[in-house]
């Protein structure tokens, strides 16, 4: 069965863009939870990386530099300050050195847990003209949006690269060098 497109070139404008809605909703949150944040102590990146470890969304500095589609220069800088604070810890991969997990510590578990109830109250007043049913088609309907996106993007990505010859265009036989 085909669906009949939703959106019309002719008519459409951004304001009922799904994506703008969704865009312009992250900021809203992103504005109304930032006063709490800060009253405990962080801003919403840091928030955001505490609540991925805390809920085992992302645990490497990679995973969560892709998830938060943020530069891992810049957020190398967070992950510091969160370890510098006692709140996370850096675990090295034992048979592979170079890939790190992040862990959040005993403090940081805390100090995580001690937010929650403050943002679920700011999110829960937000909700308050919305039907328990409500809620649940809402967050099943952006979680199927999400799920069509994520499987459209994987359709169009391009294959990774494959490697190079090797350096100066220099045979090297399979096993030898």
């Amino acid at each position: 069965m085909t669906q009949q497109p939703y959106y019309d070139a002719t008519t459409y404008t951004l304001r009922s863009s799904l994506a703008f809605l969704i865009k312009r909703s992250q900021a809203l949150v992103f504005d109304l939870t930032e006063p709490l944040l800060l009253a405990h102590g962080f801003s919403q990146v840091q928030y955001g990386i505490l609540a991925f470890l805390r809920d085992n969304i992302a645990v490497n500095p990679k995973d969560i530099c892709r998830e938060y589609r943020y530069d891992g220069g810049a957020l190398t800088r967070v992950f510091d300050e969160l370890r510098e604070r006692g709140l996370l810890e850096r675990d090295r991969c034992g048979r592979d050195r170079r890939k790190v997990n992040l862990r959040l510590t005993a403090a940081g578990r805390q100090a995580i847990e001690a937010v929650i109830p403050d943002f679920v109250t700011a999110l829960n007043r937000n909700l308050s003209d919305f039907s328990t049913a409500e809620v649940h088609e809402f967050t099943r309907l952006l979680s199927k949006f999400n799920s069509n996106l994520q499987s459209n993007l994987d359709a169009i990505r391009v294959p990774a690269r494959q490697p190079r010859g090797p350096p100066h265009g220099r045979h090297v036989a399979p096993g030898g060098s």
